[in-house]
């Protein structure tokens, strides 16, 4: 039965992935993402001089010759073989547009790089804000992609726990519209507070870094999140005090009616 849920639940995650990364394409901005990625290119064919006319004033105090010429050492001198969004961040506050891409770098001998991209609209002009480049082994889609390869105790035992809180909070949503109560608002309100779950625990698939969220709420007392196409996964339960109280109030119940049943003379029969 566990075999199973995994199975399911993967393909689910995975078809997800899917169809987020087609929805995701759809809001990078795209013309000031062909300016980022412009700039990148700049950046990467040692382009100095444009790089240095549109950056933007404070960051002009740590632009120099040779911290230029110093990055250039670290960019792979393979020929490019293609250049992808792999984040997106924007921002509008007040009518002033900032924001922040990485695109994701392919190189022949299966080189990769990430260059970051910060730009701000000032006057209708894109100012550079951050410039950043990284070295990685492989591509994000690889090293963030949800598998159970290498993957060790913490991520067996977040996903399992994430299949029983789903699991326990359906089933006692179930029991829960199936026992009577005395007005349908406080059956509703009961339905609510099973589904959902207290202080989330929350497992970054990738690193295996873990954390708790103390003040939080979290429906079915489980989920995933993963912020984009290239991003990691973050898998998460949370305690189902709804659930767990609605089942010590039912057995408390029972118990007292059985009990207030063999204290209760009229309901033995008598043998002949």
């Amino acid at each position: 039965m566990i075999k199973k849920s995994l199975f399911i639940l993967s393909v689910l995650i995975l078809f997800f992935s899917c169809s987020f990364r087609d929805f995701e394409k759809k809001l990078i901005p795209e013309k000031e993402s062909g300016i980022a990625k412009d700039i990148a290119e700049a950046f990467r064919q040692n382009d100095f001089d444009y790089i240095y006319q549109n950056a933007h004033p404070d960051l002009l105090p740590h632009l120099t010759k040779e911290s230029f010429e110093e990055i250039q050492k670290n960019i792979p001198e393979e020929k490019v073989k293609s250049i992808e969004v792999a984040g997106s961040r924007t921002n509008v506050i007040n009518g002033h547009w900032t924001g922040n891409f990485t695109f994701e770098y392919e190189f022949e001998n299966n080189k990769w790089m990430l260059c970051i991209v910060g730009l701000d609209n000032i006057n209708e002009h894109y100012y550079i804000t951050d410039l950043f480049i990284q070295n990685i082994p492989e591509s994000l889609l690889v090293t963030n992609r949800f598998t159970f390869q290498n993957k060790g105790f913490k991520h067996y035992f977040f996903f399992i726990m994430m299949i029983l809180m789903t699991a326990f909070s359906i089933t006692t949503l179930v029991f829960c519209i199936k026992t009577p109560m005395k007005t349908k608002k406080r059956k509703v309100l009961w339905c609510i507070f099973v589904l959902v779950g207290f202080i989330t625990f929350r497992l970054n698939w990738t690193t295996g870094a873990w954390d708790v969220v103390p003040v939080s709420l979290l429906l079915f007392s489980a989920g995933f999140l993963k912020s984009g196409t290239y991003a990691q996964w973050i898998m998460k339960f949370a305690i189902p005090v709804g659930a767990i109280t609605f089942w010590i109030i039912k057995i408390i119940k029972s118990h007292i009616k059985s009990h207030h049943k063999e204290e209760d003379p009229s309901s033995v029969q008598t043998e002949s």
